[in-house]
């Protein structure tokens, strides 16, 4: 079945329209869903495995593949990453955003 309708108005002028289809299938069935999800759900784990893994191997030995980090150390390391997420935040991803809406 053609989903095109070419009418002819009265300027003579060809219009294309799409005629109205019903989509029978649940939404979370739908194969955009299911996609957009499970993109959402291998991101969410690959941030989470890496906040947890980070301080570990931070924390492990150099002989051991580590960087023998104190737990103070890993502190200021995650604090002052976390300032300057806030900092990229308030001053640059603003600007980021203006210059991609152009």
């Amino acid at each position: 079945e053609d989903i095109f309708n070419n009418n002819n108005n009265n300027n003579n002028k060809s219009l294309m329209k799409i005629k109205n289809k019903k989509i029978d299938v649940p939404v979370l069935q739908q194969k955009t869903v299911v996609m957009i999800t499970s993109n959402y759900g291998l991101l969410a784990m690959a941030a989470i495995l890496l906040d947890e893994t980070i301080p570990l191997m931070l924390k492990l030995d150099i002989k051991e593949g580590g960087f023998s980090f104190s737990s103070a150390e890993i502190g200021i390391l995650l604090s002052s990453a976390g300032f300057f997420m806030i900092l990229f935040c308030m001053l640059i991803l603003p600007s980021m955003t203006k210059l991609s809406k152009r």
